[in-house]
């Protein structure tokens, strides 16, 4: 089987770049070392030895564990952030596989130069897809982490706004409380305080509902 093809070589390898940083430390981890695999094939591919045979052979077993990893987390955060290309997005990562494995069952049918053909198709993959499919995602990504950090701020101290105005709020009824039954403890008075706490929960129903539907939504 023939390895090197002279009319479809492989251009220089790839170095990492502030172009393929997403903003994601585990995505751009993975990324890297996706690079690293490409260019492991790169080099084998250069050599038009069996090197590139064996490169290639392990760069699918690797390519299929490593995609399966970054493509779960990616479309994880897609789902955690909303995010709105995340169908389109999704779509190419299953072009991706496909196309892998096409490669994988072209290089056992003998078909020839399968192995520059997968770098060359890598090398385009990180060049547009990661830097500028994942780099959207990640100016997004961050943007929305943002926007969530100071809703959750503005959360906590609506709450504890509103935790104040409760203590506040039953420390004048104990107060009112305390006053009329100071004066009076007969039942009629202890009737008298239940009907002053039942006007208490009633007036302030409303804002008690408030507290919970912003409770709940932590």
């Amino acid at each position: 089987m023939s390895i090197r093809d002279p009319q479809s070589s492989t251009s220089n390898k790839i170095i990492w770049s502030d172009n393929f940083i997403v903003g994601i430390k585990q995505i751009d981890d993975q990324h890297k070392e996706l690079l690293n695999i490409t260019n492991e094939l790169f080099d084998a591919c250069t050599t038009g030895n069996d090197e590139a045979a064996v490169s290639f052979i392990n760069t699918i077993r690797m390519m299929v564990n490593h995609t399966k990893e970054v493509f779960t987390y990616e479309e994880e955060l897609f789902e955690l952030s909303a995010y709105t290309e995340k169908a389109a997005h999704k779509a190419q990562h299953r072009d991706f596989m496909k196309t892998i494995l096409e490669h994988q069952k072209k290089y056992q049918s003998g078909v020839r130069y399968v192995p520059n053909l997968l770098a060359r198709f890598l090398m385009e993959w990180i060049s547009g897809h990661i830097a500028i499919e994942d780099k959207k995602f990640g100016i997004y990504y961050a943007e929305k982490i943002d926007e969530m950090k100071i809703t959750a701020q503005q959360t906590q101290k609506l709450l504890k706004g509103v935790k104040k105005f409760r203590q506040l709020a039953f420390s004048m009824l104990l107060t009112h409380l305390k006053e009329i039954y100071s004066r009076d403890s007969s039942e009629d008075t202890v009737k008298r305080c239940v009907e002053v706490i039942n006007a208490f929960l009633v007036k302030n129903r409303k804002i008690m509902a408030a507290d919970y539907v912003i409770i709940k939504s932590l």
